[in-house]
């Protein structure tokens, strides 16, 4: 079950980023609700860092209309935020690894 779980934040995370990159039209936005309603179950629990981007990505999942567009601004912040906070700690653990070596 641990594996399931890590397996849907992995495609939660990939589906919100591919939202975000691209040019998202409505047939792709059904797309991509449609299968974060499906991924969501399994992404309660999600770790601490996830939860941001799971409560957005509810939020998009289940709205509709000019709901849907607010929850896709909402959406695009929270994966800008998401990556920064991540390119930050990766940066940071590799400073500290470098360190380590020097």
């Amino acid at each position: 079950m641990a594996d399931r779980k890590a397996r849907a934040h992995a495609a939660m995370v990939a589906i919100c980023a591919s939202m975000v990159v691209d040019y998202l039209d409505q047939q792709d936005a059904k797309m991509w609700a449609d299968a974060l309603r499906d991924i969501l179950p399994d992404c309660e629990g999600c770790p601490k860092t996830l939860e941001p981007l799971r409560i957005a990505a509810t939020g998009f999942a289940h709205g509709a209309g000019d709901n849907r567009e607010l929850s896709l601004s909402r959406l695009r912040f929270t994966v800008r935020n998401y990556y920064r906070m991540q390119a930050g700690q990766r940066l940071e653990a590799w400073r500290d690894g470098a360190g380590d070596v020097t």
